[in-house]
């Protein structure tokens, strides 16, 4: 049997050449593809921050919104305007509403390339009463120096008026009632009196007892005197509100060093703070320090802000001339609130406030007096007569610079994008006549 003969495959591989081909073709194929998704992660994180940036601004203002509505909301409002027992003392050297245009700050290592930026931006400071976000319940009614002294004279006695009382609140929670404090005031709702908390202490349940101090505001403004009781009384059951009276809070744009991989790196960023209202001015204890009340708070609002900016305006809809002169402010280098807002103290420059009201005019109101120490009360309080429209310009940045920021030179360097958005609204108690 004859044997069987195996050929080899005549089946040939790929060249030398064609194998250097084909490779040349997958380097070129790969690049591109490598280039296409360098393009699309590019755009997904920028879109991404740029995104981040946008809900910055929007929260920040948002924030503002809410705080401009409550500037001068005075709950005991003749303590400061009128005749009343001012039992909170202010002074023009601290206005109740007041812009410090054009404050720099420095911000270490700020910029894109690590050196030191300057930003140059606006504060905002406004007082008002500040409300607990709760009421009390009465417990037991309180009576009223009127009908103690009625019920005397049917019974032919001599009224006798106490000189001390306590009395009880429920608030609803333990977390509520921990919150009331000394030095708060208390507001009948069924009388719209209000009087200092000279103490609090633990009552039963939810609820506290409180001693009122002798600094009392009837509803019509004026003192009741050295007794701790109103005219009226008031009923049990009634609703009562608490106040942190004569509170200021400031908004700027402040340093701080949040960077976790650099400490010594500075973050912009707005920042409110809050205290009790000192006619002196606004003591910040940003940068150490111990607060001289309890009630100091300083919240980081937003990082990342480069631009902060207010003007204000009597009538914002103008389109018939330019910015300068329909928003006060607007193009202002200076630092002088009175001279550059308000245009108070001298002759009012075009566009200012006083400018404004010679000539769009405000019925009653030709003239805001200049903030300072020897402001009379009744001209702290401008704003309440006066239904100005505030602007606020806010500009946020992204939180990291990149070279996709930057593409309008052949050589794109490191660069932070910005979103700026603006606010116009009339505050809420701005023009309601105290």
């Amino acid at each position: 049997m004859a044997k069987r003969r195996i050929f080899p495959s005549r089946t040939k591989g790929f060249s030398l050449v064609e194998l250097l081909v084909a490779m040349v073709f997958t380097a070129l194929l790969m690049a591109g593809m490598a280039k296409v998704f360098q393009a699309s992660l590019g755009t997904f994180y920028t879109a991404g921050e740029k995104m981040s940036s946008a809900r910055r601004n929007r929260l920040s203002l948002d924030l503002l919104y809410d705080d401009m509505n409550t500037a001068g909301m005075l709950l005991l409002p003749t303590d400061i305007a009128g005749g009343g027992p001012q039992s909170i003392p202010v002074s023009g050297a601290n206005p109740l509403f007041a812009i410090n245009p054009n404050v720099a700050v420095t911000i270490k290592k700020g910029n894109a390339d690590g050196s030191d930026m300057v930003i140059t931006s606006d504060e905002l400071l406004m007082y008002s009463d500040d409300a607990l976000p709760f009421e009390g319940t009465l417990k037991g009614a309180i009576p009223g120096t009127n009908s103690l002294i009625a019920t005397a004279v049917q019974s032919g006695v001599v009224a006798t008026v106490p000189t001390s009382t306590t009395f009880t609140v429920d608030c609803g929670t333990s977390g509520q009632a921990a919150s009331v404090k000394q030095g708060m005031a208390v507001i009948f709702k069924d009388s719209l009196s209000g009087r200092g908390i000279s103490s609090v202490a633990a009552g039963s349940g939810n609820q506290i007892v409180i001693t009122p101090s002798a600094s009392i505001q009837a509803a019509g403004g004026g003192s009741t005197g050295t007794s701790l009781l109103d005219p009226y009384g008031h009923l049990d059951g009634a609703k009562v509100l608490f106040v942190e009276v004569g509170q200021q809070v400031r908004y700027s744009i402040q340093p701080q060093k949040l960077d976790p991989n650099d400490p010594n790196k500075d973050i912009p960023c707005l920042v409110r703070e809050q205290e009790n209202y000192n006619p002196s001015g606004f003591v910040s204890y940003l940068t150490g320090g111990a607060p001289a009340t309890a009630n100091y708070s300083a919240t980081v609002v937003a990082e990342n802000v480069t631009g902060l900016k207010f003007y204000m305006s009597l009538n914002p809809g103008d389109t018939s001339t330019t910015p300068d002169k329909v928003w006060a402010g607007y193009g202002y280098t200076g630092t002088d609130f009175n001279a550059g807002i308000l245009g108070a103290g001298g002759t009012a420059g075009p566009g200012t406030l006083n400018s404004q009201l010679a000539s769009y005019g405000v019925t009653g109101f030709t003239n805001i007096a200049a903030q300072n120490a020897t402001t009379a009360a009744r001209d702290l309080v401008w704003f309440r007569n006066i239904p100005a429209a505030v602007r606020v310009d806010l500009t946020t940045r992204t939180a990291t610079a990149r070279t996709e920021f930057n593409q309008t030179t052949s050589t794109p360097t490191l660069t932070y994008n910005t979103h700026q958005e603006t606010l116009v609204l009339v505050p809420r108690h701005f023009g309601l006549s105290l």
